[in-house]
């Protein structure tokens, strides 16, 4: 199987339906940041406040967060979870 970094699938897509930018790995990534980006834009000052964290580590948080989401599906791109992503039946 010849995998393609554009083609790389994050989730299952019924056959027959077009591939939908967000079921992409590359998309489902972008996604995800833009959440983790929303989440730290309602909740950042919040999180400051609860656990009295200087700016400072609220920042440091942020990149950590935004690596965390960056790198969280990176074991789909392994050609196995590919092919079962695809509807192949094998055990991974």
């Amino acid at each position: 199987m010849s995998l393609q970094p554009s083609r790389l699938l994050a989730k299952r897509i019924s056959a027959g339906n077009n591939l939908f930018e967000e079921a992409t790995l590359a998309g489902h990534t972008r996604e995800v940041l833009r959440a983790v980006e929303t989440f730290l834009g309602c909740h950042g000052m919040h999180l400051r406040s609860t656990f009295r964290l200087p700016e400072e580590q609220v920042l440091r948080l942020g990149r950590l967060l935004k690596i965390s989401a960056l790198l969280h599906d990176l074991g789909k791109s392994n050609s196995q979870f590919q092919k079962l992503i695809r509807g192949e039946r094998l055990l991974q």
